[in-house]
């Protein structure tokens, strides 16, 4: 069978892999503060699922996209801490980086 490697942009953490399914977190999105959320990558398809209500953007077939709904709720405390770690805590460095220019 065929595996596809799907290749991170810089800003994309890998957070999760489950039954052939990347779950990704993108430091550099501007929605994130607003509306935390993981992507889910899978056969070449990109599917976007809030951490506040799990809906859900992106088109992925409903076999995988029932699978990383149900990771995503399982996973969700980690999910979410990871979420903190990467884009809270880069903005918080960001900020710092700013200020301590003026």
């Amino acid at each position: 069978y065929l595996l596809f490697e799907i290749v991170l942009p810089q800003n994309a953490v890998e957070v999760g892999y489950e039954d052939g399914i990347k779950y990704i977190i993108h430091a550099n999105e501007d929605n994130h503060r607003n509306d935390p959320h993981i992507h889910a990558q899978a056969q070449q398809e990109n599917l976007r699922i809030s951490l506040g209500d799990y809906t859900t953007k992106g088109n992925m077939k409903s076999s995988l996209k029932r699978k990383a709904i149900k990771y995503v709720k399982e996973h969700h405390d980690e999910l979410e801490k990871h979420w903190e770690d990467i884009v809270v805590k880069k903005e918080t460095e960001m900020g710092k980086l700013i200020a301590d220019k003026f």
